[in-house]
């Protein structure tokens, strides 16, 4: 899914966005008409993080939140296999992290079940590690 919504944009004094809304659904077609100057390659641009919208929101926050999980899980293997195994850092990196990718997919592209799969997913993970320790 993608959303833009009332996104402003400004070059210096002049305002080539203003009030722009935009909502693509997953596997959705639509295209950008308009004369040359119209701000078509101005929101492709805002969408793809080359440009950075003056005003408005942008539905992308849970996918940052999803690469910053999928990172952290890599980083997490890394001390792992590079001998230094702190049960803390095991815990966040290797057992807390997917859950939290799953989940933060899910509410990137509206699928709230696999939002609440990704909840349960991290309740039992955790509970599962926890009486393991013990």
């Amino acid at each position: 899914m993608i959303q833009m919504n009332n996104i402003t944009k400004r070059f210096g004094a002049q305002t080539v966005l203003s009030g722009v809304t935009l909502h693509a659904e997953e596997k959705e077609i639509f295209g950008l008409l308009g004369p040359s100057g119209a701000g078509k390659t101005t929101i492709i641009n805002i969408l793809t993080n080359q440009l950075t919208a003056d005003g408005g929101t942008q539905e992308k926050v849970f996918l940052c939140i999803a690469v910053a999980a999928i990172i952290g899980y890599f980083i997490g293997w890394f001390f792992y296999f590079s001998g230094y195994q702190s049960v803390p850092l095991m815990l966040f990196t290797l057992v807390a992290l997917p859950p939290v990718y799953y989940a933060s997919i899910g509410l990137w592209r509206g699928n709230y079940a696999l939002t609440v799969l990704g909840g349960v997913f991290l309740i039992a993970h955790l509970s599962n590690v926890w009486n393991n320790l013990k």
